[in-house]
């Protein structure tokens, strides 16, 4: 993904349910920055939950400044609660305000609460 403060870019990916109540879900994912120096990366990871007809019923958004630029991939994960009533869709979106990042390994996964 590479974008600039006018042109953002967005990776974007939809599943359908059934979804398991009564546990907390993880979204995981890596990151490779390749922002130049001069510059910083920053980019948004949110996990919505929808109903049978696309609306949001609740989100999780996460805000990651990534390190430097560097030759490593960097691991992340934030836990999302439990999805609510009438979920049907789960959303990933990764906005990316500014920087070239590569993601990788995108997984979103139940835990027992």
């Amino acid at each position: 993904m590479s974008a600039s403060p006018r042109l953002p870019a967005a990776l974007k990916q939809t599943v359908s349910g059934p979804f398991e109540r009564g546990c907390a879900y993880y979204l995981y994912f890596r990151l490779l920055n390749v922002t130049p120096p001069s510059s910083r990366a920053e980019i948004y990871a949110t996990v919505a939950y929808l109903d049978k007809n696309r609306r949001i019923l609740n989100s999780t958004p996460l805000l990651v400044r990534p390190p430097r630029q560097t030759k490593s991939w960097y691991p992340y994960f934030s836990i999302v609660p439990t999805p609510p009533r009438g979920t049907a869709m789960l959303s990933v979106v990764f906005l990316l305000a500014k920087g070239t990042l590569f993601v990788d390994y995108i997984s979103v996964a139940s835990h027992k609460v």
